[in-house]
């Protein structure tokens, strides 16, 4: 016996539906038109998340913090940044990368490529910091915004909380990376521990913020 042929539906649910469609339709187009700059924010910060999470993972990347009190700070803050973790346990042959980046550089957007082009060697360890007031240390704001030394305090009291700086100059070897004002940053550590800093690179220092006694010192 033939199986029962299917009836069509009828012709007055099927505009039922058509006008559904075009009513959800204007309803969508009529809310983006009204909120377009929330929507379209909403869609860029989605799509900058995605960005970010691509680059880490190309990287191999991953987010960390550690607690510390720089100096002048009223509170324990967290420092974040990020890190790629090493093939080699942690001693005194650790070898160290530590990138610090721009005032208009990211981390994760920016930083990670040159991670990625670098391709340091597993054994290595590889942080790259997050500037204060940056990315998700803007959580750290207590009204100030630290200058050129005040980021220095900050980047020496991020290494010795993360164990790349001892008190003593003890650790592992550093190779510092330091991109715009990162460089100058950089540049004042290899000054004010050379013991501890094996190699300084510079990619674009900052000019000319870095035309001063103290550069002129450093170099």
């Amino acid at each position: 016996q033939p199986p029962p042929r299917l009836q069509p539906p009828p012709l007055f649910a099927m505009f039922a539906l058509g006008v559904a469609v075009v009513v959800v339709i204007l309803a969508c187009v009529g809310y983006v038109a009204r909120h377009r700059s929330e929507v379209l924010t909403s869609i860029s910060c989605a799509a900058i998340r995605c960005l970010k999470a691509l680059k880490l993972r190309r990287a191999g990347l991953v987010r960390r913090s550690v607690r510390m009190r720089p100096p002048g700070y009223r509170r324990l803050v967290r420092a974040h940044f990020l890190e790629r973790a090493t093939t080699t346990s942690p001693g005194g042959n650790e070898r160290v990368l530590l990138i610090i980046p721009g005032f208009t550089a990211s981390a994760a957007l920016i930083m990670s490529d040159l991670v990625w082009k670098l391709r340091p060697p597993p054994s290595w360890r590889v942080v790259v910091m997050e500037l204060p007031l940056h990315e998700a240390n803007i959580e750290n704001f207590d009204g100030l915004h630290p200058g050129c030394g005040a980021i220095l305090q900050y980047t020496v009291a991020f290494a010795k909380a993360g164990g790349l700086l001892g008190d003593d100059d003890s650790g592992p070897h550093l190779h510092l990376c330091g991109y715009s004002l990162g460089g100058r940053v950089a540049m004042e550590l290899l000054h004010a521990h050379p013991a501890h800093v094996r190699k300084l690179a510079m990619i674009a220092p900052a000019f000319p913020e870095t035309m001063d006694d103290g550069f002129e010192r450093c170099a």
